[in-house]
């Protein structure tokens, strides 16, 4: 059920348009879900995947996310073994 959950979640990311709310906010909560603890490592790496193709398609309108964003996933590059 999650894998379709996300497959959704990115499908309907794809389709929005540029400067979109909906887009930020959806983002917005895709990087507060990054600093929860407790995720399995398959729930983060779709949150990284929508995160990416959100940020690529429409990162010049989320700059305000920018910085929030890297401070929350630099955490997860810099550990070795995340599972």
């Amino acid at each position: 059920l999650r894998d379709i959950s996300s497959l959704g979640l990115k499908a309907a990311c794809q389709s929005l348009n540029a400067n979109s709310t909906v887009a930020r906010r959806v983002a917005t909560r895709l990087v507060d879900a990054l600093s929860k603890n407790g995720h399995s490592v398959a729930v983060l790496l779709d949150v990284l995947d929508i995160l990416s193709d959100l940020i690529a398609k429409q990162g010049h309108h989320m700059q305000p996310l920018h910085e929030s964003s890297v401070n929350k996933i630099l955490p997860y590059l810099k550990v070795s073994n995340i599972s």
